[in-house]
């Protein structure tokens, strides 16, 4: 009665189980719901339009795609090699849930193939780009993990970049225990600034900055 058992892995819920995925899927392509897209991405791609209009717009956002690639990536993948065809497409947000992928292999204790990752540093998606950072970085060489420190500081620090990015740039840094030293004077040159975008937002990267300079050397 008070739902402490996961009832998923036993098989004889399994029926039921696809059931209600089924209908998960179906609900959420008719509902255009835009939850598997980053924030960064789909304000950059709305433009003038708000998220909404891209969300209906079913050339713009071929949303069965991309919840397969969500479910491939999070539910269904069992090594890396799995991820590839995901890491490599040519839409970003699909690129993005190869990366989400990868992170959920190594929380499950598989290793991450960081040379697959590494190219992703120079993703056309900042957000992307700042997630591939944080994977090189937690798992890379010293070496790599310098590169990935050294570009999450570029995708923070960018004055016309847009919030959300910077954000995840900067959670990244956090996630991977940056030290001082590795930030250097760097982080203060960060705007915290929102830009147009509702008040609420306007602590996130503030408060990160702040977590991340309080961090013992």
């Amino acid at each position: 009665p008070y739902q402490t058992v996961n009832l998923a892995a036993d098989e004889t819920h399994k029926q039921t189980l696809d059931v209600m995925r089924k209908r998960l899927r179906e609900w959420t392509l008719t509902t255009r719901d835009l939850g598997l897209m980053h924030e960064s991405t789909f304000h950059r791609l709305a433009g003038p339009k708000s998220p909404r209009e891209i969300g209906l717009d079913t050339a713009a956002y071929p949303l069965d795609v991309i919840f397969d690639a969500a479910d491939l990536a999070v539910r269904q993948a069992t090594s890396t090699d799995e991820l590839k065809p995901l890491l490599t497409h040519t839409d970003a947000r699909v690129r993005y849930w190869g990366l989400q992928g990868v992170l959920t292999l190594t929380s499950r204790g598989n290793s991450a193939d960081v040379a697959v990752i590494a190219p992703l540093l120079k993703d056309s998606d900042p957000a992307n780009s700042a997630l591939a950072g944080e994977i090189v970085g937690r798992y890379g060489t010293a070496e790599q993990r310098a590169q990935a420190v050294a570009k999450l500081l570029d995708i923070a620090s960018e004055k016309d970049g847009d919030y959300f990015a910077r954000l995840q740039a900067l959670l990244a840094l956090d996630f991977m225990d940056a030290s001082p030293a590795e930030l250097g004077t760097n982080v203060d040159a960060i705007s915290t600034q929102a830009g147009k975008l509702p008040g609420r937002y306007a602590p996130y990267v503030e408060r990160t900055i702040a977590r991340l300079k309080s961090k013992s050397p």
